[in-house]
């Protein structure tokens, strides 16, 4: 249902162009996978997909950094339409928990 893009720029510099995409390093089920960019041992982000559904009624993203190298993650709904878009900004290591993230449930 979600699909996850990260595309990583190890230039600070705002506006220059990433160095490439992420790539996934491994999945725990069907709503979480660990991305890397430089090498499949060294992890640079993980997220997860949340069912609140039950709560909320929405679906909620987790991801949290282990990089403090610049990144965007898209997260698209491909059932949806919808996507969200969330930054690691150089020198940070951020987490985004985000409640809210996407409507449409099963």
């Amino acid at each position: 249902r979600f699909w996850v893009t990260i595309e990583g720029r190890t230039n600070p510099t705002p506006g220059t162009p990433p160095d490439g995409l992420g790539h996934l390093a491994g999945c725990a089920n069907a709503g979480a996978g660990i991305f890397y960019f430089f090498d499949p041992a060294v992890w640079e982000a993980m997220i997860k997909m949340v069912n609140g559904c039950g709560v909320n009624n929405k679906w909620w993203v987790f991801s949290a950094a282990t990089t403090d190298v610049f990144y965007r993650m898209t997260v698209m709904d491909i059932a949806g339409g919808a996507q969200r878009i969330y930054f690691n900004y150089p020198g940070a290591a951020r987490a985004v928990i985000d409640v809210n993230a996407f409507t449409g449930c099963p």
